[in-house]
């Protein structure tokens, strides 16, 4: 078993192998069982009580993974979906917040999209102004401004200059959109804001707000998943 490619291989012997030999055996995560996976899970408790935690880690997915196999093809594909994609049950916990980091980007340039786009969806920057004593709160579509006719080979430079603005308020709601989290007196989004000189919101409205909406559903559950499998064990 020393450096063994356990690639696809039915792991079910009568007798375990020695433990030391076993740790050090490649790609546990992918071993499966034909009917017993009783030496798996006897085999997991031996790297648990030895500290071998990511062998342990290992074990568990390919458990998991066999498991699924023998679910409905609906509860098979939502496991794979939910937490072998997300995090291989628990063997990749950095992952998660790999994956919401990529959908902070990925909205980012959608809702840069929706600044571009005639109509009242979009994102409004929300703030308030005093005029004669009195305080107003003000709703601004965020949109890019038109650029003045100048020079031709300015043109590029106020070009991405523009769209760099865009972009920013985009990935700084974005942002807000992925940490929209709160539990009594805990805000991350209120924490986002305060970062800023100016006190001011940003709100979606029309189809960007039902974006902002799933992106904030994906954020929770992806680092709610990464708390459970960085701190604990969810899967076994």
């Amino acid at each position: 078993m020393w450096g063994a490619d356990l690639r696809d291989a039915v792991f079910e012997p009568t007798n375990l192998p020695t433990l030391e030999w076993t740790a050090e055996a490649q790609h546990l995560e992918l071993t499966t069982y034909y009917k017993n996976p009783g030496p798996l899970t006897q085999l997991r408790k031996q790297c648990q009580d030895a500290s071998y935690h990511e062998q342990e880690r290992a074990i568990t997915c390919a458990l998991n993974r066999g498991e699924a196999e023998r679910d409905s093809p609906i509860e098979r594909w939502f496991k794979r979906i939910a937490f072998d994609y997300t995090c291989q049950y628990g063997l990749t916990p950095g992952r998660p917040l790999r994956i919401v980091l990529c959908l902070w980007l990925f909205f980012s340039f959608v809702y840069a999209v929706f600044m571009h786009q005639p109509g009242p969806s979009g994102i409004y920057f929300i703030g308030s102004r005093v005029w004669r004593g009195r305080s107003n709160t003000q709703g601004i579509q965020i949109r890019p401004r038109a650029i003045r006719a100048t020079n031709w080979w300015k043109f590029p430079f106020l070009w991405l200059r523009r769209e760099w603005r865009v972009l920013r308020a985009a990935m700084f709601f974005s942002l807000m959109s992925a940490f929209n989290i709160g539990f009594r007196d805990i805000n991350f989004g209120r924490w986002l804001r305060l970062l800023t000189k100016r006190e001011y919101d940003l709100k979606a409205v029309g189809w960007a707000r039902t974006v902002s909406g799933f992106q904030s559903l994906l954020s929770v559950y992806l680092i709610a998943l990464w708390v459970l499998t960085y701190f604990g064990r969810p899967f076994g």
